[in-house]
């Protein structure tokens, strides 16, 4: 029994690195370089994080930078494949009692005949 369930953990570790794997090489993309600190003070900053500017007057881009629709589902998924382990090693645990408490009545009723 116990090995059994070593293997499921394992299981499922291996299946959320599986699922994590892609997301996790987005988070290697390289950051957008500092502005230099040499820029005179009267003009306006080049880089975009140092003033406020409009979506609408932004370029359009064809793909976005962060896939948020990857990163949802494999959430989704890491936390689904999560709770279904849960409830399946909680739903075998309860089968080991319920026939523990089966054992414990046949001896009890055995005592008392």
């Amino acid at each position: 029994m116990r090995r059994s369930s070593r293997s499921v953990l394992m299981t499922s570790v291996v299946a959320a690195w599986l699922l994590c794997g892609p997301v996790a090489g987005l988070a290697a993309q390289p950051a957008t370089p500092a502005p230099s600190p040499s820029a005179p003070v009267g003009q306006a900053a080049q880089n975009p994080q140092d003033q406020f500017v409009p979506i609408k007057t932004l370029p359009q881009s064809q793909s976005e930078q962060l896939p948020a629709q990857t990163l949802v589902m494999g959430a989704y998924a890491f936390v689904w494949a999560v709770l279904l382990v849960y409830v399946w090693t909680v739903w075998r645990r309860l089968l080991k009692v319920e026939k523990e408490i089966r054992a414990l009545a046949g001896r009890l009723g055995e005592k008392g005949a």
